[in-house]
Protein backbone atom coordinates (compact mmCIF):
# COMPACT_ATOMS: atom_id res chain seq x y z
CA UNK A 1 0.00 0.00 0.00
CA UNK A 2 1.17 3.62 -0.51
CA UNK A 3 -0.38 7.38 0.20
CA UNK A 4 -1.59 7.37 -3.16
CA UNK A 5 -4.13 4.18 -2.65
CA UNK A 6 -5.85 6.76 0.21
CA UNK A 7 -7.55 9.52 0.55
CA UNK A 8 -8.20 12.07 3.31
CA UNK A 9 -10.93 13.92 5.33
CA UNK A 10 -10.11 17.06 7.74
CA UNK A 11 -13.26 17.26 10.24
CA UNK A 12 -12.84 21.02 10.40
CA UNK A 13 -16.74 22.38 11.27
CA UNK A 14 -17.39 22.63 14.93
CA UNK A 15 -17.42 25.38 17.47
CA UNK A 16 -16.71 24.68 21.39
CA UNK A 17 -18.40 26.34 24.15
CA UNK A 18 -15.60 27.01 26.29
CA UNK A 19 -13.46 28.66 23.69
CA UNK A 20 -16.60 30.54 22.23
CA UNK A 21 -15.34 34.14 22.34
CA UNK A 22 -12.69 33.15 19.86
CA UNK A 23 -14.70 31.07 17.55
CA UNK A 24 -18.39 32.85 17.94
CA UNK A 25 -16.64 34.23 14.09
CA UNK A 26 -14.85 31.55 13.14
CA UNK A 27 -14.49 27.69 13.29
CA UNK A 28 -12.60 26.47 15.65
CA UNK A 29 -9.78 25.28 13.52
CA UNK A 30 -9.46 28.50 11.83
CA UNK A 31 -8.47 29.99 15.61
CA UNK A 32 -4.92 31.56 14.90
CA UNK A 33 -1.97 30.54 16.46
CA UNK A 34 2.03 30.98 16.72
CA UNK A 35 1.84 34.55 15.60
CA UNK A 36 1.57 33.50 11.62
CA UNK A 37 -0.38 30.29 11.91
CA UNK A 38 -3.73 28.78 12.06
CA UNK A 39 -4.82 25.56 13.94
CA UNK A 40 -5.92 23.46 10.54
CA UNK A 41 -2.20 24.16 9.16
CA UNK A 42 -1.12 21.30 11.30
CA UNK A 43 -2.83 18.59 10.17
CA UNK A 44 -2.58 19.86 6.34
CA UNK A 45 0.92 20.00 7.17
CA UNK A 46 1.09 16.54 7.90
CA UNK A 47 -0.95 15.79 4.97
CA UNK A 48 1.49 17.39 2.46
CA UNK A 49 4.37 16.10 4.61
CA UNK A 50 3.29 12.34 4.48
CA UNK A 51 2.04 12.90 0.06
CA UNK A 52 -1.38 12.46 0.60
CA UNK A 53 -2.71 14.17 -2.37
CA UNK A 54 -6.28 14.79 -2.44
CA UNK A 55 -7.48 15.94 0.68
CA UNK A 56 -11.46 17.10 1.98
CA UNK A 57 -12.07 19.56 4.64
CA UNK A 58 -15.35 19.02 5.90
CA UNK A 59 -16.92 22.61 7.62
CA UNK A 60 -20.05 23.80 8.36
CA UNK A 61 -19.87 26.62 10.62
CA UNK A 62 -18.61 29.88 10.44
CA UNK A 63 -16.29 28.48 7.52
CA UNK A 64 -15.45 31.92 5.35
CA UNK A 65 -12.14 32.92 7.76
CA UNK A 66 -11.44 28.87 7.10
CA UNK A 67 -12.13 29.35 3.04
CA UNK A 68 -10.08 31.90 2.74
CA UNK A 69 -7.16 30.93 4.71
CA UNK A 70 -7.13 27.26 2.58
CA UNK A 71 -7.47 29.28 -0.78
CA UNK A 72 -6.81 26.55 -3.26
CA UNK A 73 -4.42 24.31 -0.99
CA UNK A 74 -0.81 26.14 -3.01
CA UNK A 75 0.70 26.51 1.08
CA UNK A 76 0.20 23.26 1.33
CA UNK A 77 1.35 21.70 -2.28
CA UNK A 78 -2.58 20.19 -2.59
CA UNK A 79 -2.82 22.29 -5.90
CA UNK A 80 -2.17 20.69 -9.32
CA UNK A 81 -3.46 18.14 -12.31
CA UNK A 82 -2.98 15.23 -9.45
CA UNK A 83 -3.24 16.98 -5.76
CA UNK A 84 -6.08 19.06 -4.58
CA UNK A 85 -7.79 20.18 -2.10
CA UNK A 86 -11.67 20.98 -1.39
CA UNK A 87 -14.07 22.72 0.98
CA UNK A 88 -17.12 20.33 1.60
CA UNK A 89 -20.02 22.33 2.89
CA UNK A 90 -23.53 20.54 3.89
CA UNK A 91 -24.97 19.36 0.15
CA UNK A 92 -26.57 21.55 -1.84
CA UNK A 93 -29.98 20.41 -2.50
CA UNK A 94 -32.33 22.25 -5.47
CA UNK A 95 -34.48 23.17 -2.70
CA UNK A 96 -32.28 23.45 0.19
CA UNK A 97 -29.46 22.02 2.23
CA UNK A 98 -29.04 19.75 5.04
CA UNK A 99 -26.51 21.00 8.25
CA UNK A 100 -24.14 17.85 8.93
CA UNK A 101 -25.62 16.03 11.92
CA UNK A 102 -22.64 14.33 12.95
CA UNK A 103 -19.05 13.44 11.86
CA UNK A 104 -20.04 10.06 10.25
CA UNK A 105 -23.03 11.96 8.73
CA UNK A 106 -20.51 14.43 7.32
CA UNK A 107 -18.61 11.65 5.33
CA UNK A 108 -21.38 10.57 4.47
CA UNK A 109 -23.12 13.32 2.31
CA UNK A 110 -19.43 13.76 0.31
CA UNK A 111 -19.37 9.87 -0.40
CA UNK A 112 -19.32 10.82 -4.06
CA UNK A 113 -15.41 12.08 -3.46
CA UNK A 114 -14.47 8.79 -2.24
CA UNK A 115 -16.22 7.39 -5.30
CA UNK A 116 -14.42 10.14 -7.29
CA UNK A 117 -11.39 9.02 -6.53
CA UNK A 118 -11.78 5.42 -5.74
CA UNK A 119 -9.18 5.25 -2.90
CA UNK A 120 -8.40 1.55 -1.20
CA UNK A 121 -8.17 3.54 2.53
CA UNK A 122 -9.64 6.76 3.92
CA UNK A 123 -8.04 8.71 6.16
CA UNK A 124 -10.16 10.72 9.13
CA UNK A 125 -8.78 13.61 10.62
CA UNK A 126 -9.49 16.26 13.52
CA UNK A 127 -8.44 19.89 12.29
CA UNK A 128 -8.36 21.40 15.75
CA UNK A 129 -5.03 19.46 17.27
CA UNK A 130 -1.73 20.56 17.61
CA UNK A 131 0.61 17.27 16.56
CA UNK A 132 3.28 16.09 14.13
CA UNK A 133 3.22 12.99 12.22
CA UNK A 134 3.70 11.26 9.39
CA UNK A 135 0.37 9.33 8.76
CA UNK A 136 2.70 7.01 6.36
CA UNK A 137 3.52 5.13 9.45
CA UNK A 138 -0.34 4.73 10.72
CA UNK A 139 -1.43 3.58 6.95
CA UNK A 140 1.34 0.65 6.93
CA UNK A 141 0.34 -0.37 10.38
CA UNK A 142 -3.23 -0.61 9.31
CA UNK A 143 -2.25 -2.66 6.34
CA UNK A 144 0.26 -5.46 8.47
CA UNK A 145 -2.23 -5.89 10.97
CA UNK A 146 -5.01 -6.47 7.95
CA UNK A 147 -7.29 -3.49 9.91
CA UNK A 148 -10.46 -2.65 8.74
CA UNK A 149 -10.72 0.21 10.85
CA UNK A 150 -7.27 2.36 12.89
CA UNK A 151 -7.75 4.73 15.61
CA UNK A 152 -5.01 6.59 16.93
CA UNK A 153 -4.99 6.64 20.47
CA UNK A 154 -3.12 7.60 23.22
CA UNK A 155 -2.39 6.53 27.07
CA UNK A 156 -3.12 9.32 29.34
CA UNK A 157 -3.67 8.67 33.33
CA UNK A 158 -5.81 11.80 33.56
CA UNK A 159 -7.72 12.91 31.29
CA UNK A 160 -11.46 14.58 31.05
CA UNK A 161 -13.82 12.05 29.85
CA UNK A 162 -16.50 13.87 28.35
CA UNK A 163 -13.90 15.26 25.94
CA UNK A 164 -13.11 11.83 23.87
CA UNK A 165 -13.54 8.79 23.47
CA UNK A 166 -11.66 5.85 25.52
CA UNK A 167 -10.76 2.19 24.16
CA UNK A 168 -9.72 -0.63 25.58
CA UNK A 169 -6.71 -2.59 23.70
CA UNK A 170 -5.58 -6.18 24.06
CA UNK A 171 -2.02 -7.23 23.81
CA UNK A 172 -2.21 -7.20 19.89
CA UNK A 173 -3.52 -4.01 20.00
CA UNK A 174 -7.08 -4.92 18.95
CA UNK A 175 -9.69 -3.15 20.50
CA UNK A 176 -12.01 -4.78 22.53
CA UNK A 177 -14.73 -1.91 23.86
CA UNK A 178 -14.96 1.55 22.67
CA UNK A 179 -16.79 4.64 24.86
CA UNK A 180 -17.20 7.81 22.85
CA UNK A 181 -16.98 10.21 25.98
CA UNK A 182 -18.53 8.28 28.76
CA UNK A 183 -19.55 10.45 31.89
CA UNK A 184 -15.79 9.01 33.91
CA UNK A 185 -13.40 6.83 33.09
CA UNK A 186 -13.30 3.31 31.85
CA UNK A 187 -10.07 3.04 30.23
CA UNK A 188 -6.68 4.69 30.03
CA UNK A 189 -6.16 4.97 26.25
CA UNK A 190 -8.05 7.73 24.22
CA UNK A 191 -8.83 8.17 20.81
CA UNK A 192 -7.12 11.23 19.19
CA UNK A 193 -9.98 11.38 16.24
CA UNK A 194 -7.53 9.91 13.56
CA UNK A 195 -8.50 7.08 12.06
CA UNK A 196 -7.98 4.80 9.26
CA UNK A 197 -10.85 2.78 7.45
CA UNK A 198 -10.90 0.48 4.81
CA UNK A 199 -12.76 1.75 2.19
CA UNK A 200 -14.79 -0.86 1.40
CA UNK A 201 -15.81 -1.39 5.36
CA UNK A 202 -16.45 2.49 5.63
CA UNK A 203 -19.26 2.71 2.66
CA UNK A 204 -21.76 0.46 3.75
CA UNK A 205 -21.07 1.57 7.29
CA UNK A 206 -21.67 5.22 6.20
CA UNK A 207 -25.15 3.99 4.37
CA UNK A 208 -26.42 1.99 6.86
CA UNK A 209 -25.58 4.65 9.97
CA UNK A 210 -27.58 7.49 7.28
CA UNK A 211 -30.29 5.42 7.99
CA UNK A 212 -30.68 5.11 11.46
CA UNK A 213 -32.17 7.49 14.48
CA UNK A 214 -28.70 8.43 15.71
CA UNK A 215 -25.92 11.14 16.40
CA UNK A 216 -24.24 10.09 13.25
CA UNK A 217 -20.61 10.02 15.38
CA UNK A 218 -18.31 8.19 13.67
CA UNK A 219 -16.96 7.28 17.25
CA UNK A 220 -19.82 6.54 18.95
CA UNK A 221 -22.33 5.09 16.18
CA UNK A 222 -19.67 3.96 13.78
CA UNK A 223 -16.91 1.98 15.74
CA UNK A 224 -18.39 0.93 18.93
CA UNK A 225 -21.08 -0.72 16.91
CA UNK A 226 -18.78 -2.68 14.82
CA UNK A 227 -15.81 -3.62 17.71
CA UNK A 228 -16.83 -7.03 17.95
CA UNK A 229 -17.78 -7.50 13.96
CA UNK A 230 -14.68 -5.80 12.44
CA UNK A 231 -11.04 -5.87 13.06
CA UNK A 232 -10.21 -2.95 14.76
CA UNK A 233 -6.84 -1.91 15.91
CA UNK A 234 -5.37 0.57 17.88
CA UNK A 235 -2.01 2.56 16.46
CA UNK A 236 -0.04 3.96 19.97
CA UNK A 237 0.60 7.75 19.31
CA UNK A 238 3.67 8.56 21.54
CA UNK A 239 4.53 12.01 20.32
CA UNK A 240 3.54 15.25 21.75
CA UNK A 241 -0.11 15.88 21.05
CA UNK A 242 -2.00 18.88 22.03
CA UNK A 243 -5.90 19.23 22.86
CA UNK A 244 -7.34 22.58 22.04
CA UNK A 245 -9.77 22.12 24.90
CA UNK A 246 -10.16 25.32 26.69
CA UNK A 247 -8.87 29.15 26.76
CA UNK A 248 -6.47 27.48 29.20
CA UNK A 249 -5.13 24.65 26.79
CA UNK A 250 -5.43 27.27 23.83
CA UNK A 251 -2.95 29.43 26.28
CA UNK A 252 -0.34 26.98 26.83
CA UNK A 253 -0.01 25.53 23.78
CA UNK A 254 1.24 28.82 22.53
CA UNK A 255 3.40 29.76 25.42
CA UNK A 256 5.15 25.96 24.95
CA UNK A 257 6.30 27.88 21.64
CA UNK A 258 8.03 29.99 23.99
CA UNK A 259 10.17 27.25 25.90
CA UNK A 260 13.96 26.53 25.24
CA UNK A 261 13.16 23.21 24.26
CA UNK A 262 9.81 23.50 22.95
CA UNK A 263 7.67 20.29 22.32
CA UNK A 264 6.16 21.99 19.41
CA UNK A 265 8.64 22.81 17.05
CA UNK A 266 7.39 24.83 14.34
CA UNK A 267 10.44 24.33 12.13
CA UNK A 268 11.28 20.83 12.56
CA UNK A 269 7.67 19.98 12.05
CA UNK A 270 7.54 21.61 8.80
CA UNK A 271 4.97 23.14 9.41
CA UNK A 272 3.36 25.39 6.48
CA UNK A 273 0.87 28.05 6.35
CA UNK A 274 -1.16 30.73 3.95
CA UNK A 275 1.49 33.97 3.82
CA UNK A 276 -0.62 35.22 1.13
CA UNK A 277 -3.90 35.95 3.34
CA UNK A 278 -3.99 39.34 4.56
CA UNK A 279 -0.55 40.13 2.46
CA UNK A 280 1.22 38.79 5.27
CA UNK A 281 4.54 37.94 3.36
CA UNK A 282 5.04 41.16 1.81
CA UNK A 283 4.80 43.13 5.28
CA UNK A 284 8.25 44.57 6.71
CA UNK A 285 10.12 43.57 9.41
CA UNK A 286 9.03 44.18 13.09
CA UNK A 287 10.33 48.16 14.15
CA UNK A 288 11.72 49.00 17.53
CA UNK A 289 11.39 52.72 18.35
CA UNK A 290 12.47 54.54 21.08
CA UNK A 291 12.95 52.22 24.07
CA UNK A 292 10.94 49.75 22.24
CA UNK A 293 12.07 45.78 23.57
CA UNK A 294 11.07 42.66 23.81
CA UNK A 295 12.20 39.25 25.74
CA UNK A 296 11.52 35.61 25.08
CA UNK A 297 8.91 36.30 22.45
CA UNK A 298 7.62 35.20 18.93
CA UNK A 299 7.18 38.38 16.64
CA UNK A 300 5.23 38.24 13.54
CA UNK A 301 6.59 40.59 10.29
CA UNK A 302 4.57 44.06 10.35
CA UNK A 303 4.61 45.27 14.15
CA UNK A 304 5.89 48.74 15.88
CA UNK A 305 7.02 48.01 19.19
CA UNK A 306 7.81 50.92 21.53
CA UNK A 307 7.18 49.65 24.83
CA UNK A 308 8.29 46.32 26.54
CA UNK A 309 6.85 43.16 25.94
CA UNK A 310 7.79 39.66 27.63
CA UNK A 311 6.95 36.39 27.49
CA UNK A 312 4.32 37.17 24.63
CA UNK A 313 3.26 35.92 20.72
CA UNK A 314 2.15 39.21 18.43
CA UNK A 315 0.88 38.40 15.27
CA UNK A 316 1.53 40.85 12.23
CA UNK A 317 0.87 44.59 12.39
CA UNK A 318 0.83 44.67 16.13
CA UNK A 319 1.25 48.13 17.33
CA UNK A 320 2.64 48.57 20.83
CA UNK A 321 3.06 52.29 22.01
CA UNK A 322 5.38 53.98 24.60
CA UNK A 323 5.73 53.26 28.18
CA UNK A 324 3.87 49.81 27.75
CA UNK A 325 4.15 46.59 29.43
CA UNK A 326 2.81 43.49 27.86
CA UNK A 327 3.90 40.01 29.82
CA UNK A 328 2.99 36.68 29.14
CA UNK A 329 -0.20 37.33 26.42
CA UNK A 330 -1.07 37.01 22.93
CA UNK A 331 -2.05 39.54 21.02
CA UNK A 332 -3.40 38.66 17.41
CA UNK A 333 -3.22 40.88 14.26
CA UNK A 334 -3.53 44.36 14.04
CA UNK A 335 -4.21 44.74 17.67
CA UNK A 336 -3.42 48.26 19.39
CA UNK A 337 -2.19 49.07 22.52
CA UNK A 338 -1.36 52.66 23.79
CA UNK A 339 0.86 54.89 26.06
CA UNK A 340 1.35 53.72 29.74
CA UNK A 341 -1.07 50.56 28.97
CA UNK A 342 -0.21 47.15 31.47
CA UNK A 343 -1.59 43.65 29.92
CA UNK A 344 -0.97 40.37 31.78
CA UNK A 345 -2.14 36.80 30.62
CA UNK A 346 -4.47 38.28 28.14
CA UNK A 347 -5.58 36.93 24.78
CA UNK A 348 -6.82 40.12 22.85
CA UNK A 349 -8.51 38.87 18.56
CA UNK A 350 -8.01 40.75 15.48
CA UNK A 351 -8.04 44.61 15.75
CA UNK A 352 -8.37 44.87 19.03
CA UNK A 353 -7.51 48.73 20.48
CA UNK A 354 -6.45 49.50 24.69
CA UNK A 355 -6.37 52.68 25.21
CA UNK A 356 -4.18 54.57 27.38
CA UNK A 357 -3.26 53.85 31.06
CA UNK A 358 -5.61 50.69 31.18
CA UNK A 359 -4.49 47.71 33.42
CA UNK A 360 -5.45 44.32 32.27
CA UNK A 361 -4.77 41.32 34.29
CA UNK A 362 -4.09 42.32 37.51
CA UNK A 363 -6.14 41.41 41.26
CA UNK A 364 -7.82 38.34 42.88
CA UNK A 365 -7.93 35.24 40.56
CA UNK A 366 -12.18 35.40 40.82
CA UNK A 367 -13.56 32.65 38.63
CA UNK A 368 -16.05 33.73 35.91
CA UNK A 369 -19.15 34.09 36.93
CA UNK A 370 -20.96 32.55 33.89
CA UNK A 371 -18.18 29.55 33.48
CA UNK A 372 -15.68 28.79 36.21
CA UNK A 373 -15.41 25.69 35.15
CA UNK A 374 -13.53 27.43 31.66
CA UNK A 375 -12.43 30.30 32.72
CA UNK A 376 -10.84 30.40 36.28
CA UNK A 377 -6.73 30.27 35.37
CA UNK A 378 -6.10 34.01 35.26
CA UNK A 379 -6.53 34.81 31.25
CA UNK A 380 -8.99 37.32 30.03
CA UNK A 381 -9.93 37.18 26.42
CA UNK A 382 -10.80 40.22 24.03
CA UNK A 383 -13.09 39.53 21.31
CA UNK A 384 -12.60 40.86 17.87
CA UNK A 385 -12.80 44.32 16.70
CA UNK A 386 -13.20 45.44 20.90
CA UNK A 387 -12.23 48.99 21.83
CA UNK A 388 -11.08 49.12 25.46
CA UNK A 389 -11.46 52.76 26.57
CA UNK A 390 -8.77 54.89 28.51
CA UNK A 391 -7.88 54.85 32.39
CA UNK A 392 -9.75 51.20 32.98
CA UNK A 393 -8.69 48.62 35.50
CA UNK A 394 -9.93 44.95 34.32
CA UNK A 395 -8.76 42.05 36.39
CA UNK A 396 -8.49 38.21 35.43
CA UNK A 397 -10.71 35.48 34.17
CA UNK A 398 -12.87 38.39 31.89
CA UNK A 399 -14.64 38.35 28.93
CA UNK A 400 -15.35 41.28 26.89
CA UNK A 401 -17.41 40.84 23.76
CA UNK A 402 -18.03 44.67 23.07
CA UNK A 403 -16.74 48.13 23.74
CA UNK A 404 -15.93 48.75 26.80
CA UNK A 405 -16.03 52.80 27.62
CA UNK A 406 -13.58 54.68 30.06
CA UNK A 407 -17.03 55.33 32.53
CA UNK A 408 -17.19 51.77 32.84
CA UNK A 409 -15.29 52.27 35.03
CA UNK A 410 -13.48 48.78 37.60
CA UNK A 411 -14.55 45.79 35.47
CA UNK A 412 -13.65 42.86 38.44
CA UNK A 413 -12.35 39.67 38.08
CA UNK A 414 -14.51 36.48 36.95
CA UNK A 415 -16.76 39.48 35.13
CA UNK A 416 -18.61 39.08 31.79
CA UNK A 417 -19.12 42.17 29.39
CA UNK A 418 -21.66 42.59 26.53
CA UNK A 419 -22.51 39.03 25.46
CA UNK A 420 -22.38 35.35 26.78
CA UNK A 421 -21.54 32.16 25.65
Amino acid sequence: MTVHDTIAFVLAGSKKSSLDILTRKRAKASIPFGAIYRVIDFVLSNMMNTGISHVGVLTQYRAESLMDHIDDGQAWDLHGRRRGIKILPPYQRQFGSDWYRGTADAIYQNLNFIKDHDPDYVLIASGDHIYNTDYSALLRWHYDKNADISIVTKKFPHVEPRSFGMVKIDDDFRVVDYDEKPTHVRFQDISLGIYVFDTEVLVPLLEADAKEKSTHDIGRDIIAQVVNQKRVFAYPFTEPWFYLGDIRAYWNCNMELLKEKPDINLRTWGVETNLVEGNVANLPSTRFRGAGQASNCIIANGCVIEGKVVNSILFPEVKIGPQVLVENSILMNKTQVERGTRLNEIIADKEVVFGKNIEVGHGLNVPNEHFPHYYNTGITVFAKGVYVGEGLKIGKNVLVFSDLLSSDGHVPSGSTHGGTL
